[in-house]
């Protein structure tokens, strides 16, 4: 029943925007993403500081350190079913073997349907050690080292493990994710079982969504900022603003789980996001519905 309501849902929004005209101030792009590096950009890939890979272990609990964490999440413009993008980049210090296991690495993927479906593009992986001879040597994961494992009907994981794992060396690597659930917009963790020098997420939701934003856990935020960003997200030939807002934690300690804690994630310092309304575009409510009913 719940599907069949979806359906008609979708039947109306389709003769609603057949009927309804262009505006005419409106440019159709056809970019698939917006770029909001003016406002809050990623570090780059593959540079290292050589301080980073001789930084030494000052407590021997602590058996890999954060270096810099960054997460970009927008939606996608121009496209039937509007995906959010959700953009990860870590580099990590490994001090000793109990920290070679954060070089083993597992993205979980929700698998809906055939029609319906997380997917993990552009895997980038590097590891930095240093050389006998005192300089500092790289190495990069070959792509075909990424796998994707079927669990189920519904539940995948890519993994992937970073090249040549030794005690001292600094691991990178950065992931692009697709997921066309924009009920569960992607949580950021800024707590987790290792410190972190630095953690920073950027959201860009596009006006015709609402969502309620929940910060939980101990720590406080370090800075956030938000700008409006004016025409960002195009769909069915309407543009809307967005807000475009950076939420950022620096010096975080690793998170412990305590007696009598059911969960984990329910006390680490994260930030959550909920839809709670939509501006009723022609076919894209359709969109959330499906979602919603199913």
């Amino acid at each position: 029943m719940k599907k069949m309501v979806a359906f008609f849902i979708g039947l109306l929004c389709q003769q609603v925007a057949f009927a309804q005209p262009q505006p005419q101030d409106i440019t159709f792009q056809t970019n698939t993403s917006f770029n909001g590096n003016a406002f809050s950009s990623d570090f780059p890939f593959g540079i290292l500081v050589k301080q980073e890979v001789e930084r030494q272990q000052s407590d021997t609990s602590v058996h890999a350190l954060m270096l810099e964490e960054y997460g970009k999440a927008f939606f996608v413009s121009n496209t039937p079913n509007p995906p959010v993008q959700f953009e990860y980049h870590a580099k990590i210090k490994l001090f000793d073997k109990a920290g070679l296991k954060k070089g083993f690495i597992e993205i979980p993927l929700y698998n809906r349907d055939r029609a319906s479906f997380e997917k993990i593009r552009e895997v980038k992986a590097k590891t930095f050690y240093s050389a006998a001879d005192g300089s500092i040597k790289s190495v990069s994961m070959d792509e075909n080292d990424v796998q994707t494992i079927r669990l189920n009907d519904h539940h995948s994981v890519v993994k992937f493990t970073l090249p040549d794992l030794q005690p001292g060396c600094v691991i990178e690597y950065k992931y692009i994710l697709e997921s066309p659930y924009i009920v569960n917009f992607k949580t950021w963790e800024f707590q987790s079982d290792i410190p972190k020098l630095s953690s920073t997420y950027n959201v860009i939701i596009p006006q015709f969504f609402g969502y309620e934003v929940t910060m939980k856990g101990d720590l406080k935020l370090t800075g956030t900022k938000t700008q409006v960003d004016k025409k960002c997200y195009f769909f069915n030939g309407l543009a809307t603003d967005c807000i475009n807002t950076v939420y950022a934690m620096k010096d975080i300690p690793a998170f412990v789980k305590k007696t009598g804690m059911t969960s984990a994630r329910d006390f680490r310092s994260a930030i959550f996001f909920q839809l709670t309304d939509m501006i009723a575009v022609p076919n894209l409510l359709i969109v959330t519905m499906a979602y919603q009913l199913v």
